[in-house]
């Protein structure tokens, strides 16, 4: 198992120092991080995509759509 914040994006991969951690399974940090997990998992709900946004959200949600564009474009254009 590997655990980080390393995002799939061009920003992730040429501008963030980003890094992930591998567990091994079968040790102490695997059921630890397994019981742990567990225990998010219970307070999350499921993704709906039918779910409306508020003005101050949509604009959030776009917000964050056009950094992503941008980190793309600026991830294929690196000279």
């Amino acid at each position: 198992m590997t655990i980080g914040s390393f995002n799939q994006d061009h920003w992730s991969f040429y501008c963030n120092n980003e890094a992930n951690l591998l567990i091994q399974k079968d040790t102490k940090a695997f059921q630890q991080f397994n019981r742990i997990f567990a225990g998010l998992q219970r307070e999350c709900r499921p993704v709906d995509f039918d779910e409306k946004y508020s003005p101050v959200e949509y604009v959030e949600n776009s917000w964050w759509a056009a950094v992503l564009k941008v980190s793309y474009w600026m991830g294929n254009n690196r000279k």
